[in-house]
């Protein structure tokens, strides 16, 4: 399946994911019993750092209102999701890579589940979007109190996390691994991200890392969750404990810049979709995300 995101929307995978379920849902539209019946999509997502998974439990919850069994529901489920084809690897063997193309893989699973698993592909996409999102640099300083009222010291870690993302990308940018263009914090390049390792078989991506994907799977679940003012001072101070265990393990200068530039670059992307996120967050929270402190 392959689905698209657009700078207008929220980064939030799962929102995405449940879109297409609502839509799918047209199919079962004169079938016995009713869909509207149903209070709620169900769709979760396991603690799975390694990969960004998702599980619904749709089929099931539709056997009982169409009276089938839920393997058949799952399997029909699965083939009109599938019908989005994936994007294809060029010629020269690299994925196209375009911000915002999601490939994700849809597979049904006894007794009646659906398997949503974003593919490396799509991993990278999503990534490449995060850094592209028009929060970086570009949103207003809130003109009203925080939402929530949390004392400094709560959620000066996700501000702390967020100027020290600036500084190592400022410190990029002058020793030539990106160009940024300055102060909304855009990449100009590299463009994309060299985030695949196209050399593999399969392709994946270079972040491999325990700790890298770790701050991946944080930054997923951070975006996926709801907006209260709660959530987003919990998940900020999330993103930067698992930021800062990310560059404490992942070096990106001296010998990783000289021998592999491109994890170097990969790495720096992996930070500014982190900035992405935390700034988001912070918006959301009505505090500041400073540059510096």
């Amino acid at each position: 399946m392959k689905v698209g995101l657009s700078a207008a929307q929220s980064p939030a995978i799962k929102l995405l994911l449940l879109g297409q379920l609502q839509e799918a849902l047209s199919i079962y539209a004169t079938a016995p019993g009713t869909v509207e019946s149903l209070k709620a999509i169900p769709l979760h997502r396991p603690k799975d750092p390694a990969r960004i998974l998702y599980i619904s439990a749709l089929p099931l919850s539709m056997a009982q209102i169409c009276h089938r069994p839920a393997t058949d529901i799952a399997a029909e489920l699965a083939a009109h999701l599938q019908e989005k084809k994936p994007a294809s690897v060029s010629d020269a063997g690299q994925p196209p890579l375009h911000a915002g193309d999601l490939e994700i893989a849809v597979a049904a699973v006894p007794p009646g589940w659906l398997h949503f698993q974003l593919t490396e592909p799509g991993l990278a996409n999503w990534l490449q979007f995060l850094t592209q999102l028009p929060v970086l640099g570009e949103l207003p300083q809130p003109e009203s109190p925080p939402q929530l009222s949390c004392d400094p010291a709560s959620r000066f870690p996700a501000q702390y996390a967020s100027a020290r993302c600036c500084s190592l990308l400022r410190l990029a940018h002058r020793e030539g691994l990106l160009a940024l263009a300055q102060p909304h914090w855009h990449a100009i390049a590299p463009a994309p991200f060299p985030w695949l390792d196209t050399e593999a078989h399969p392709i994946t991506l270079r972040l491999a890392h325990p700790a890298e994907r770790r701050l991946i799977s944080q930054l997923v679940a951070a975006l996926d969750a709801s907006e209260t003012p709660a959530d987003c001072l919990k998940l900020a101070t999330a993103v930067s404990q698992a930021f800062e265990n990310f560059y404490s393990a992942c070096r990106i200068w001296g010998e990783v810049k000289t021998e592999s530039p491109k994890l170097a670059q990969a790495r720096l992307g992996l930070i500014l979709a982190t900035l992405s996120a935390l700034r988001l967050l912070l918006y959301r929270l009505g505090v500041p995300a400073p540059d510096e402190l």
